[in-house]
């Protein structure tokens, strides 16, 4: 069993390990710190992985994040994250997201840490920062350090003598820049500019043309 709470103004964020289905999962609360009254609840489980060892963020603006590991007869224990959010006045969480697969089981004399831990970026509140674990080998257990953005993915265009560079946060990895002449018709292409990290930022150079360009980020 773990635990962890959260407070964002006069709300608790709770969560804590249970079990559902026969599995073991997770169980979320959101209290009000004035009256002390349960204001939502709800389980978060999955049809082949036990979820266990959660903890729990919020921000000012009602994105919750929820860190915990996860493992089955065919998954090693690995990293997960859940992000939530307010649907029709009901906190919603989504899909899993992968942070950091098991490389193998932990099978060595000794304890497992139990270490979970979500924190809210004292700078940035649309970013969430997860510490986590993992077995890295058969007797030794490692943290996962993981940032989560999430607000709404901006790219960001500024002229640079002849070409333009556009440019977006580095932790959004895994996405492909696109580009089209005409918003209207005609397919994406991917822009092939390699990318460059410079300042925690994506940069891609282009060289400026007198025709109209549509840029996006794509998985």
């Amino acid at each position: 069993m773990s635990a962890t709470v959260y407070r964002v103004g006069d709300l608790i964020y709770a969560v804590h390990s249970t079990s559902f289905d026969y599995r073991a999962a997770i169980q979320w609360f959101e209290i009000n710190a004035v009256t002390h009254q349960v204001v939502d609840t709800g389980f978060i489980g999955d049809p082949v992985l036990d979820l266990f060892y959660p903890s729990i963020a919020a921000n000012a603006s009602g994105t919750v994040v929820i860190a915990c590991n996860g493992c089955s007869l065919s998954t090693f224990v690995s990293c997960y994250a859940f992000t939530g959010e307010k649907v029709n006045g009901t906190l919603t969480f989504g899909s899993s997201l992968l942070l950091k697969a098991g490389v193998t089981s932990l099978t060595g004399i000794g304890r497992w840490g139990d270490y979970s831990a979500v924190s809210v970026d004292p700078v940035d509140q649309s970013r969430f920062w997860t510490l986590t674990m993992y077995p890295a080998t058969s007797t030794k257990w490692s943290t996962q350090l993981t940032e989560l953005i999430t607000s709404p993915l901006q790219l960001r265009i500024a002229r640079a003598g002849t070409n333009v560079v556009i440019s977006w946060p580095s932790a959004a990895t895994g996405f492909q820049l696109q580009s089209k002449t005409n918003l209207s018709f005609g397919t994406w292409t991917a822009v092939t500019q390699a990318q460059i990290v410079t300042n925690n930022q994506f940069r891609v150079s282009l060289a400026i043309t007198n025709a109209a360009n549509f840029f996006r980020l794509a998985k």
